[in-house]
């Protein structure tokens, strides 16, 4: 990928980033009555991934029922049921860690994260780096992460401002990617 288009990608998504903070900005109300998300709790490149195992199985199976019958086993059906055997361990892997995974939920202005709770008082910042992970800092430690991409990232982001909790937001000030990047 050429520099032009790596710019272009990242300018995207930092328009991307900011148009879903002011979303949501808008959408909570000031008491913060309406706050009631989980971040995360979808992601679709598990299904995309079932159905891309389910097709691959198909075929794989459709090409070595073929040629088990024609030639008997060879390397190529071994390495193809090898790499089905990985493919399906890695959907197997995805479905779990999305399943299981520790995810924020906000509720009101009570931020849980897998059976930790806190007041949005004890919350000392929210970072959004330039990658796109967010972390929540709380004493000084990173308490909870998750990434930007997950669903209602930016709600959070929001939540935290209407909490009045300082919000990094790398994408919005430039100068923090310079100063990270030192």
């Amino acid at each position: 990928m050429n520099m032009k288009k790596y710019a272009e990608q990242f300018c995207s998504q930092q328009h991307a980033i900011i148009a879903e903070e002011e979303k949501a900005l808008s959408e909570l109300h000031d008491d913060l009555s309406n706050a009631d998300f989980t971040v995360g709790e979808h992601n679709p490149s598990t299904g995309l991934l079932a159905v891309s195992f389910v097709f691959m199985s198909l075929m794989c199976a459709k090409t070595v029922t073929q040629e088990v019958i024609r030639n008997g086993w060879q390397l190529m059906e071994i390495f193809l049921l090898c790499l089905l055997a990985f493919f399906g361990l890695l959907t197997l892997y995805q479905f779990l860690h999305q399943k299981y995974k520790r995810k924020i939920r906000i509720y009101q202005k009570i931020m849980f994260y897998g059976k930790d709770c806190w007041e949005f008082r004890q919350i000392d910042r929210i970072e959004c780096n330039s990658s796109g992970m967010i972390r929540v800092i709380i004493d000084g430690k990173t308490a909870a992460r998750t990434q930007f991409s997950d669903e209602h990232a930016g709600r959070l982001l929001a939540w935290g401002k209407k909490c009045g909790i300082r919000v990094d937001n790398a994408y919005r000030e430039p100068e923090l990617l310079k100063r990270r990047s030192l």
